[in-house]
């Protein structure tokens, strides 16, 4: 890899493997959720969701290029992380959650 030091950068500033690690979950206050936020939370949890149609793209057309493909392969760790985050959020604070949480 050419630009090992990037890469390295890249995964030291991610998520835990544990969100319980990252996520100050007692720290949130439910009880303030309104409907029109939840709706919020659930649609930026589907747009986060959206990065692996992206992930392909970019893997199949830089498949060469084995940096970015590294990085773009972190990133979609990442962008997976969001997505799980935002539905525990709901599983954990909205009574409707079930209807966007398998």
């Amino acid at each position: 890899m050419l630009y090992l030091d990037p890469i390295k950068q890249l995964e030291s500033a991610g998520w835990d493997t544990d969100l319980d690690l990252d996520v100050p979950w007692h720290a949130f206050d439910g009880t303030r959720l309104g409907d029109d936020q939840a709706t919020t939370v659930k649609m930026n949890a589907i747009t986060e969701w959206a990065a692996l149609p992206a992930t392909e793209m970019f893997l199949r057309d830089t498949h060469d290029d084995g940096d970015f493909c590294a990085s773009i392969s972190i990133w979609f760790y990442e962008e997976q992380k969001h997505a799980l985050v935002l539905i525990e959020y709901l599983r954990r604070f909205d009574d409707a959650a079930s209807l966007c949480v398998a």
